[in-house]
Parts: C-alpha cells; sequence; structure tokens
C-alpha cells in the first residue's frame, strides 16, 4: 500500500489546495512581469506600424511566448487543484483572457493580486488594496479602450483622433466624465467604447467615494470608541486624587 492510499480523501485534497496556493503565491510576481511584457510588447506593436522587421519579429516573439506561458501556468494550476469546476469557476477571468486578447492585459491586476501584499491585514489594509486595484485596473482599461479608439478611428475619414496621445487624452477625459469634447470618436465601434467608459467613470467614482466614506466612519467609530473607554478611567483618577487631597 503506497502512503498516500492510507490519507483520506479530504486530506489530501487540502494538501493539493495547499500546494495550488503554494504555487500561485510562487508565480505571482514572475508571471506579473510577463503580463507587463505582453502589455508593453503587443502595445508597440500596434501603435508602431513602421518598426523595423527584426524588432517587430522579436516583439511578436515576445507576445507569443507570454501567451504560452500564460496557458502553461493556468494548466499547472488546474492539474494541482483538487476541484477542477471550482477551480475554473473562481478562476474564469483567467481562462477567458487565454481566449480573448483585449482581457490579457487586465491579467497584470491578477497576477499583482496574488502577491503577499495583497493578502492578509485587517478591514483597513484590504479598502487600501482594493482601491489600488481599482486604480490599476481603471488605467489599464482607459489605455485598453484608448487603443481601441485609436486603432478604428485614425484612418477614418472625418475623425479627428489621430494619434495614441490624442486617444489617451480622449480616454481620461472621458472615464473622468470631465468631457471636453475637443475629441470625438465618429466611428461606431469608438462611440461603444465611449459609452462603455462613461459608464466605467460612473462605477469607479461610486466605488472609491464609497471605500472612502467607509473609511472615515470607521475612524469616527474607532476614536469615539477609545473616548468612551477612556472617560471612565480618567473619572477614576479624579476621584482618586480628590480622596487623597481630603486626608
Amino acid at each position: 500500500m503506497t502512503p498516500s492510499a492510507t490519507i483520506p480523501h479530504p486530506d489530501r485534497a487540502a494538501a493539493r489546495w495547499r500546494a495550488l496556493e503554494r504555487w500561485e503565491q510562487l508565480t505571482a510576481l514572475p508571471m506579473f512581469f510577463v503580463a507587463v511584457a505582453f502589455f508593453a510588447a503587443s502595445s508597440i506593436l500596434l501603435i508602431d506600424v513602421q518598426l523595423p522587421t527584426d524588432a517587430q519579429g522579436q516583439l511578436t516573439t515576445v507576445v507569443s511566448v507570454s501567451w504560452m506561458l500564460f496557458i502553461a501556468e493556468f494548466v499547472v494550476r488546474l492539474l494541482v487543484s483538487p476541484a477542477k469546476l471550482t477551480f475554473v469557476r473562481s478562476r474564469w477571468f483567467d481562462l477567458l483572457s487565454l481566449f480573448v486578447v483585449i482581457l490579457r492585459p487586465f491579467l497584470i491586476v491578477t497576477y499583482l493580486w496574488r502577491l503577499p501584499f495583497f493578502r492578509g491585514g485587517g478591514a483597513r489594509a484590504k479598502r487600501t488594496r482594493n482601491v489600488l486595484a481599482v486604480s490599476i485596473a481603471s488605467l489599464l482599461y482607459v489605455y485598453t479602450a484608448s487603443l481601441g479608439v485609436y486603432l478604428v478611428e485614425h484612418n477614418t475619414s472625418g475623425a479627428n483622433i489621430l494619434s495614441m496621445g490624442d486617444a489617451l487624452w480622449w480616454g481620461f477625459t472621458t472615464i473622468t466624465t470631465v468631457g471636453y469634447g475637443d475629441f470625438t470618436p465618429v466611428t461606431i465601434a469608438g462611440r461603444a467604447l465611449a459609452v462603455s467608459l462613461m459608464v466605467s467613470g460612473v462605477l469607479i467614482v461610486g466605488f472609491v467615494s464609497a471605500t472612502i466614506m467607509s473609511a472615515i466612519r470607521e475612524d469616527a467609530h474607532t476614536i469615539a470608541a477609545k473616548l468612551t473607554a477612556k472617560v471612565p478611567g480618567e473619572a477614576e483618577a479624579t476621584a482618586q486624587g480628590q480622596g487623597q487631597a481630603a486626608r
């Protein structure tokens, strides 16, 4: 009889979940840099179409190798997981990003979230991490949407978004709900991206505002609790001092 055969099934499953967690922690930082490399290489390929042939080949290699690493890392985690369906349900975005190219830049946030900095801590630390993660995801979303608008607009007749700089300016003014109107998309795809940015801007502002207000309320309750606990002690000390003075 092998040693593993003597281990109850629930214990084996728990051991494999722990192994999966260790694997995700160990690969978080390397895969984060892989995601950044994919993001940078794919952006350059899409924006600068006049790159030398050698540079295009090298960047294409970076994109292809990064994609294969994404697939390999996901497959390893899937094999280690004791419950495949549960794993896929909890990591559905990772799986979807393997097939939908536009989602792959957001793997930066996924791998960043697996770093030790984003684990543990109290409610305040969790809120800080949430705001940081949403901020990074928002920047990536603005960049991705701006890149999409640039690609569909810059060669269109009558368009005024002709460079990536114009697209980024338009993206940030749109998601912040400022909307100067100096740059506007004219294609259906560009306008669809504009609507998504407008909706996202409202949601992001609401989330950040709610998080900040929650932190302020918690601080106020903490201060009030400390003051409430401090008052009886001060009253007792005052009474003792008065008694000693009377004697």
